[in-house]
Parts: structure tokens; sequence; C-alpha cells
């Protein structure tokens, strides 16, 4: 399995929210009910975890501990550029 490893140098970075907006350039990941997801991380219980921003219900869920939990604030991962890689 080829496996690629994303660093903000080489076009993406992470940009914060309160769950109210979108941030700019923000990467589609996927979609849910026809609506777009997002990738989105943030600390929970002490620990970086990555899941997912819907913006229907303007917040970030991440998975841990056998459960999603829901953040307001959290990261979304952008593309830095105009070009997409």
């Amino acid at each position: 399995m080829d496996t690629t490893v994303l660093r903000d140098h080489i076009g993406f970075t992470w940009k914060s929210t309160n769950g109210k907006h979108l941030p700019k350039g923000a990467i589609v990941a996927g979609y849910d009910d026809g609506q777009s997801l997002y990738i989105a991380r943030c600390d929970i219980f002490g620990e970086v975890g990555v899941g997912k921003y819907f913006p229907p219900h303007h917040c970030s869920y991440i998975p841990h501990g056998g459960g999603e939990h829901k953040f307001d604030n959290a990261d979304i991962l952008c593309c830095a550029s105009k070009h997409v890689y």
C-alpha cells in the first residue's frame, strides 16, 4: 500500500475553525448524504485526533475510545497553494 505524507511545506496546511466557517482552501475528503466532508484534527484526551468536519452540523467529529466525539474548535486540512497535487 502506498502512503502519502502531507506536510505544510509541500502545499498543505492546517487552518483553525470555530465550527462557524470553513477555512479557504479546505480539501474535500468525502461525502455523507451528498454533503462534503473535510479532514479535521484536534486535541482529544491529550492526543491529536483526526476525523471529519461536517459543515451542516458546524462541528468536527473525532473518533476515540470506540466512539465519536463532537468538537466546535478544530483544525481543517487545506491546500496552501493555488495548485492541487
